[in-house]
């Protein structure tokens, strides 16, 4: 398995812990400016995973050529 795939694995796993402890951490404090925070880092958490895949399927494809 290639590093890209197992990044990508690791970061839907990663984020989908993290997003059931975060949502229901937000449904039982049930403040707005908390849920902000919550999907804020959520989407910051997504992107990182998405750019650490897209280097490392890049370098594969270089080390490929």
């Amino acid at each position: 398995m290639s590093e890209a795939n197992i990044n990508l694995v690791a970061g839907c796993i990663g984020i989908g812990i993290l997003g059931a402890f975060l949502i229901g951490l937000a449904v039982s404090i049930g403040s707005i400016p908390f849920a902000l925070i919550v999907a804020l880092v959520l989407s910051l958490a997504a992107t990182e995973c998405y750019q650490s895949t897209m280097t490392a399927k890049r370098k594969e494809r270089d080390e490929a050529s």
